[in-house]
Formats: structure tokens, sequence, C-alpha cells
């Protein structure tokens, strides 16, 4: 059994502070659609956009940051999507990666990780600046999912 402790920026229905269990979550996975993230040249904005499907069935939901970079990917805390139910971290492992966590019931949410390779994320030469963009595949599945439980 492994023990997490919930942050402050944990947007899903988990209680802050408490102390949780997590289970895998068999052969469930995201999907991952449209999925870009790149920085603008010679500008201080770098964007992330994608669209989730968090299980059969269930409708695509649009999660994107629009934020300060400048010039290279920065690392999003924990964000919201267009549905509350659904947020998303990007680069908080140290690397990219994202992370999507979806509630599932009360007190219950689910969670995964994509590592992004280093081959997919791209360094662009513009001159006087560098940007890092994403030139990996578009859509994804995320797999080993981890159902967290209180």
């Amino acid at each position: 059994m492994r023990t997490f402790s919930i942050s402050m920026g944990f947007l899903p229905t988990v209680a802050l502070g408490a102390a949780i269990r997590a289970t895998e979550a068999c052969g469930a996975h995201f999907t991952i659609y449209n999925f870009t993230a790149s920085c603008i040249p010679h500008s201080l904005f770098c964007a992330i956009d994608f669209n989730v499907k968090t299980a059969p069935g269930a409708p695509n939901v649009e999660c994107s940051y629009w934020g300060i970079g400048p010039d290279l990917l920065p690392k999003v805390e924990l964000s919201g999507c267009q549905d509350s139910d659904v947020s998303f971290s990007f680069g908080s492992h140290g690397h990219h990666d994202l992370t999507i966590v979806s509630a599932l019931a009360l007190g219950q949410n689910v969670t995964g990780t994509y590592d992004i390779p280093d081959s997919d994320i791209v360094v662009e030469d513009h001159g006087s600046v560098q940007t890092e963009n994403y030139e990996g595949p578009s859509t994804f599945n995320i797999s080993g999912l981890t159902t967290i439980l209180p």
C-alpha cells in the first residue's frame, strides 16, 4: 500500500491534506486527442491544449493552459479543465509529462501520467530566441491509471 499527501493545488473531490490509498485501475485508460504544447517565438507565452476522454462513452473534455513560459514549456500545477471533475498538470515530475486527474465518485479520483519522450520535445531556433515545442503524436493513451481512495 502506498500513502500520498494531497497538496493545496489538488482540485477534484479528495479532501485536502488527507492520507489516501491508491490501487491500480485494471485496464482503464485516458485517451488524449489534439494535444499541442508550444511557446510563441518572441513572446512570453506558451500554450498547452488538448481534449481528454476519461471513460468509454464519456464526452471529450477540453483542457488548456495559456501562460508565461517564456521560451521553454512551463511547469503547470494542477489546473482545471472545462469539466470541473477533470484537471491536469504538466512537467510536475521534473521532466515533460502530462498527468490527468478525474473524479470517479465522492472522495475518489483516477489519475494517470504520460511521460513525454525527450525526442518529442523540439527546440526551434528563431534567431535571438529559441522556443520549446511538442512535436509528438497528437493522440495517445494514458494507461496504468491509479484509483485514489480515502
